[in-house]
């Protein structure tokens, strides 16, 4: 028998909801293929989240709604894919520093969703030109009461996202935000405008009834 004694020697890091983007691996150059914080947030409100809930982040890119999801959801499961290896990397590095557990895979969804299980939430941040099978997969898979959370950046893919939870007997509540932050010029402080984003919540018809 052996015996290991820990002893701490300082507090480790702690992140509040809406951890800065800066503090996350994201692909370079190229940045921006991240969920920004502010809409981070209103997408996690929108998910509905309990302790024990079980969520699926597909397109998780850089990882951060999955993991900002693993902190809420902390007692139950969450699961990630993503199609761009460089991408996934990047998430597993996040994963490690956030101190987060979650299953993240590679792949192209829906190809790999059969892997996971029936989730109680979905956040759709990228379909890769599946929306149609993707939603109707998910709207499918997902358990009684739960909710789809879809960022959309077009209005194309904003009015192909409502038909197809539409199609699929989902009512979908719309948020079209429009954020801007400041930055300092020559000693004054103008307003910098993020894309905006159609931030889509789906759920059951019957399930708003209850």
């Amino acid at each position: 028998m052996n015996v290991v004694i820990l002893k701490r020697k300082s507090e480790g890091p702690s992140w509040s909801l809406g951890i800065e983007d800066e503090e996350f691996s994201q692909r370079k150059p190229d940045k921006g293929l991240i969920t920004k914080k502010e809409i981070r947030v209103l997408s996690l409100h929108a998910l509905n989240l309990r302790k024990n809930s079980i969520v699926w982040d597909v397109g998780t890119c850089t990882g951060s709604m999955a993991i900002e999801a693993a902190k809420l959801a902390s007692e139950g499961q969450i699961f990630a894919i993503e199609k761009n290896e460089p991408d996934l990397e990047n998430c597993y590095q996040n994963q490690r520093k956030f101190r987060t557990d979650i299953t993240a895979i590679h792949g192209k969804a829906p190809q790999g969703l059969e892997t996971f299980p029936d989730p109680d939430a979905i956040f759709i941040g990228g379909t890769g030109g599946e929306m149609g099978e993707l939603i109707n997969i998910c709207c499918n898979r997902l358990k009684e009461g739960g909710r789809i959370v879809l960022n959309a950046a077009t209005i194309e893919n904003l009015y192909r996202a409502n038909e197809a939870f539409a199609e699929a007997g989902f009512h979908t509540a719309i948020m079209h935000a429009q954020i801007s932050r400041s930055k300092p010029i020559l000693g004054m402080n103008r307003f910098v405008p993020l894309n905006p984003v159609f931030i889509i919540t789906a759920q059951r018809k019957e399930d708003m009834n209850e």
